[in-house]
């Protein structure tokens, strides 16, 4: 096997092994099977995810990793702020509202991260900038 075909089949394989997790783990979490399931299914597309956020770049030998670094950093505030929500459920005052103080850093995280995308894709497409405000924004609001 040539060394040019092997990192590609290892990179498809890795996404079609995180596809595949991802699918299953997303049908099992819609079925509340139970809380337990449901539990490890989330945190198992989130380091599944953070995973692929770290041998992603490397894999493909990507020379820019800031925002790749700054989208892991998004993963794990977004896998921290329900952990500390199902900790803190019956909390009162500022315990409260930790899940969201972990949360809102995120997603200022994500629209700075897919604006950097664009930018150093040299995209200036006003349509493309405000598709990606709409749905950083939008999951900010879910």
């Amino acid at each position: 096997m040539s060394q040019q075909t092997e990192p590609a089949s290892r990179v498809t394989w890795l996404l079609a092994a995180h596809g595949l997790l991802t699918l299953v783990c997303a049908v099992l979490y819609g079925l509340d099977v139970s809380d337990t399931v449901s539990t490890v299914c989330f945190v198992a597309v989130g380091v599944s995810t953070a995973t692929a956020m770290v041998v992603g770049p490397r894999l493909n030998r990507s020379v820019e990793r800031t925002t790749w670094t700054v989208m892991l950093v998004v993963c794990l505030l977004f896998a921290a702020g329900p952990a500390v929500r199902a900790a803190v459920r019956d909390a009162d005052g500022l315990t409260a509202v930790l899940p969201d103080a972990i949360l809102l850093p995120g997603y200022a995280l994500a629209l700075w991260a897919m604006l950097r995308v664009m930018r150093l894709r040299g995209t200036r497409d006003t349509e493309a900038v405000l598709d990606v405000v709409v749905v950083v924004v939008g999951s900010l609001l879910l």
